[in-house]
């Protein structure tokens, strides 16, 4: 998973609106138990603030649309580009296939690597860029891809990763809650 600079930004614009600690509530009543199975703590936040903008409603639209018109234009050229691939982004179902060294490192010091998945609905291939173990999940993954701002040829992988039916099941919760408040 990459972290973004724009995520800090998003944060302290929820927190000026007034609104985080409700983001987080409804991220977390949905998505409790995998937040309760996860291992790192640090990812806690990129996966609340992944699932929440694309699931959670506010001034009847979606977080990115409110986002995209309130928060987007005060943000920095390097945010917006970071933005605009988050805005951009999707989410894929995907079987892993193969990972290659590429000899780099990410800005934590970890061995990169071109990992390898088909993309399990278009049977096409999606190259990722991670230091994540991808290879070691052993089930076909559902996950947020966004370009590589560095390679337009690989993606990358933001927010959660999750096997396919748990994605499923988390969609129609979260579909289920944006109904009861509309």
């Amino acid at each position: 998973m990459v972290y973004l600079n724009v995520y800090d930004t998003i944060f302290e614009y929820l927190e000026e609106i007034g609104i985080v600690n409700d983001v987080f509530e409804h991220a977390e009543e949905i998505l409790e138990p995998v937040l309760d199975s996860m291992k790192i703590n640090e990812l806690r936040n990129d996966l609340i603030i992944e699932f929440s903008i694309f699931t959670y409603s506010y001034k009847n639209k979606l977080l990115i649309e409110f986002l995209s018109k309130n928060l987007y234009p005060k943000l920095n050229e390097e945010e917006k580009k970071e933005f605009d691939l988050i805005r951009e982004s999707k989410r894929f179902n995907l079987k892993f296939d193969k990972k290659d060294k590429t000899g780099k490192l990410d800005t934590h010091g970890k061995e990169l690597y071109d990992v390898y998945f088909t993309d399990i609905d278009k049977n096409e291939t999606k190259l990722v860029s991670s230091s994540t173990a991808l290879d070691e999940l052993k089930f076909d993954l559902n996950a947020r891809l966004i370009k590589s701002p560095r390679d337009n040829s690989k993606y990358m992988i933001i927010g959660g990763i999750f096997d396919k039916k748990t994605f499923e099941a988390l969609s129609m919760l979260a579909s289920l809650n944006l109904a009861k408040k509309l």
